[in-house]
């Protein structure tokens, strides 16, 4: 290890991958509007939202595996794993508990997932430097 904290990092790949989500959310705001009324937006800001948390956990295997001495294919593995439950589950969560319109919510769920994948790889790939 090169001496580099292991969270080193997590607080401005926190701030990226938050400012994209609410880019995302910003920017479906009036389209999902037009399409399915109120709900619909709101579904998409949810959907953003999700995303967003589903990238923080999904990196917490990139960051407690350092100290931990994983391998970084291991750590990469997991997180993607974490990242996809956790959407999963929130999304589910989510879509049954809100009043959300359910296309607009997967349709925002698969776009802000997608679009949230190039940070969290950003993100490891800079992990993978710090081993």
């Amino acid at each position: 290890m090169t001496g580099t904290p292991a969270g080193a990092g997590f607080g401005r790949f926190a701030l990226l991958a938050g400012a994209v989500a609410a880019l995302l959310a910003a920017l479906g705001w009036v389209p999902a509007g037009r399409f399915t009324g109120v709900t619909g937006s709101w579904a998409w800001v949810a959907a953003c939202g999700v995303s967003w948390v589903a990238s923080l956990v999904g990196a917490l295997p990139l960051i407690i595996g350092v100290k931990a001495g994983e391998p970084m294919v291991s750590r990469a593995l997991a997180a993607t794993g974490l990242r996809l439950i956790t959407t999963v589950m929130l999304g589910l969560a989510v879509g049954l508990t809100g009043p959300f319109e359910p296309r607009t919510l997967l349709v925002g769920l698969a776009a802000s997932y997608v679009l949230l994948l190039a940070v969290d790889t950003w993100f490891a790939v800079g992990r993978a430097k710090v081993v």
